[in-house]
């Protein structure tokens, strides 16, 4: 288990493997921050239901919307994707 940079790549590796949704355990104002991977069954249930304050990355939106370079922090991957 490891961190890693943000990427296109790392989120497509991520995806692959089931995960869609990326939990933030740092301040929402973090610019560098540190990201978690998760699988979540209902995404719109877990939107709704997450702490306003607590920052959130779904992984296909990030595929579909934003450029590399826009994307910001590090992710920790288990062990069987790096």
């Amino acid at each position: 288990m490891k961190f890693v940079r943000l990427t296109r790549k790392v989120l497509k590796q991520l995806k692959t493997k089931g995960f869609n949704v990326l939990t933030a355990v740092c301040e929402p104002t973090a610019t560098d921050p540190s990201w978690m991977p998760d699988q979540v069954d209902d995404i719109w249930a877990f939107v709704i239901d997450m702490d306003d304050d607590k920052p959130f990355l779904i992984i296909d939106d990030a595929l579909r919307y934003l450029k590399e370079d826009e994307l910001r922090g590090q992710v920790f991957l288990p062990s069987p994707l790096y």
